[in-house]
């Protein structure tokens, strides 16, 4: 897989794996649909008490990945390093227009408004920013083990 087939695999996905972890490490994993922009800056919505938005505010370290699960198939996917935070309040317009009407745009969210994510309504819009990206290759060792290995790639 390469580049351009990472940024296949991402428009043609409405589902990733959010990878949040606690201040000293304590993994927690989350599915979640997304929707993305030009720069791919992943726009998730979440219940603001969600452990993983928990642990977005005490940690904004996360992973993603956004990957093709198919029996009998080799697993294709993209993996991103990402900074993540709850949207701020001067930027959840821009954000909410990623979000309903990016390339995944969900009928469920069309009638969201920017007052359903403040105050003490129970949903936040969060972005995940990526900082790598990478896929996986297998290779074949020299005692004929085949192996994955990451590969880093651009997605921009």
């Amino acid at each position: 897989m390469d580049a351009a087939a990472a940024r296949q695999m991402i428009r043609d996905r409405r589902f990733c794996v959010l990878s949040t972890s606690t201040p000293d490490g304590r993994p927690w994993v989350t599915p979640l649909f997304y929707n993305y922009d030009s720069s791919y800056r992943i726009v998730f919505e979440s219940a603001r008490e969600a452990r993983h938005s928990r642990l977005i505010a005490e940690n904004p370290h996360v992973a993603i990945v956004i990957a093709r699960l198919v029996a009998q198939e080799p697993l294709q996917g993209v993996y991103l390093e990402c900074e993540a935070r709850e949207v701020p309040p001067q930027h959840l317009e821009e954000a909410l227009e990623v979000f309903k009407h990016g390339p995944h745009a969900k009928k469920a969210s069309q009638s969201r408004r920017v007052d359903d994510y403040l105050g003490d309504r129970p949903l936040r819009l969060y972005e995940a920013v990526y900082e790598r990206a990478y896929v996986l290759v297998t290779v074949r060792t020299a005692d004929g083990y085949e192996v994955d290995r990451r590969i880093e790639i651009s997605l921009l």
